[in-house]
């Protein structure tokens, strides 16, 4: 057990977004996603884009927004638990 590789915490948003990595099956409830260039002033809206994109890809799959960097390059998600949460009221 302590030769196994652990499933990397740290997801590249282009992943998600291209399909390579749907979190089906992921063994944590926890994990980064992230965009996999240095920030750099021109392209911080696509950066923002692209990981932000990624959550919303995530949060269809069962996954919930937890928080993000001030430049939001990064983002870390929590695995829904069925039933954790109360149910919204009725209007």
């Amino acid at each position: 057990m302590a030769n196994e590789k652990r499933p990397a915490r740290m997801i590249p948003a282009k992943d998600v977004l291209e399909g390579r990595w749907t979190g089906d099956g992921y063994p944590f409830r926890y994990v980064v996603v992230w965009h996999s260039k240095e920030l750099v002033a021109r392209y911080r809206n696509q950066m923002m884009d692209t990981v932000l994109s990624a959550v919303e890809v995530l949060e269809g799959r069962g996954w919930e927004l937890v928080s993000v960097d001030e430049a939001v390059s990064l983002a870390c998600l929590r695995r829904i638990t069925p039933g954790a949460r109360p149910p919204l009221p009725q209007r």
